[in-house]
């Protein structure tokens, strides 16, 4: 009797082991998917993340791209006109000059002058000067200090030597003829150097 008490004890207890095994074993195992799981959710969640970051700053390059685009379009624009009106400003100035030299000559033989002639062509000029100006404002707010100077400087000395010419001495504009020259290339240099497309990134 004892005996089969004995061996009905063991009989339990290797059940009971059992059992306990196979629940660690099944635990463990369950523990390890729930693991597994949360790894996975976790995963996705970073990974969603980073696509949104990633998309983040492909937009933010691209819209700096763009910007940079556009901001060299702008200086491209300015500079075309700027060119147009320093080239305005060299023709009416020198067409200028033609008008009141002509009637000097012509008042120191006894002829009349041309007081119309002189007018228009002083007015050519000053419109052209004016515009000159407008191109010299846009290009002090979008360009360069080397442009913007060597263009302040040209429409500063294409105005004073209106007022020599059209104070009676259009022989000033001969005179400074070299200094108006390089005056007038360099700026065209500059606008080149300004046009330039590695400035484009900047």
């Amino acid at each position: 009797m004892e005996t089969g008490v004995i061996i009905i004890v063991l009989l339990a207890n290797a059940c009971l082991v059992g059992v306990g095994i196979y629940l660690s074993s099944y635990l463990k195992k369950k523990a390890e998917g729930l693991a597994t799981k949360e790894d996975f959710r976790d995963l996705k969640e970073q990974t969603a993340e980073l696509t949104r970051t990633t998309k983040k700053i492909e937009a933010e390059i691209d819209e700096d791209a763009w910007n940079r685009q556009k901001r060299w379009e702008l200086r491209r624009d300015v500079m075309f006109e700027a060119a147009k009106a320093i080239g305005a400003a060299k023709d009416t100035l020198s067409g200028m000059h033609a008008v009141f030299i002509t009637d000097k000559r012509n008042a120191a033989l006894g002829k009349p002058i041309r007081a119309d002639k002189e007018a228009e062509a002083y007015a050519a000029f000053n419109k052209a000067a004016d515009e000159l100006d407008q191109a010299f404002m846009l290009v002090s707010i979008s360009c360069g200090d080397v442009v913007r100077d060597k263009l302040g400087k040209f429409v500063l000395h294409a105005r004073d030597l209106a007022v020599e010419i059209a104070s009676g001495n259009p022989e000033k504009f001969i005179e400074q003829a070299d200094k108006f020259a390089t005056m007038y290339t360099d700026v065209a240099k500059a606008i080149r150097a300004e046009m330039d497309p590695k400035k484009k990134a900047s």
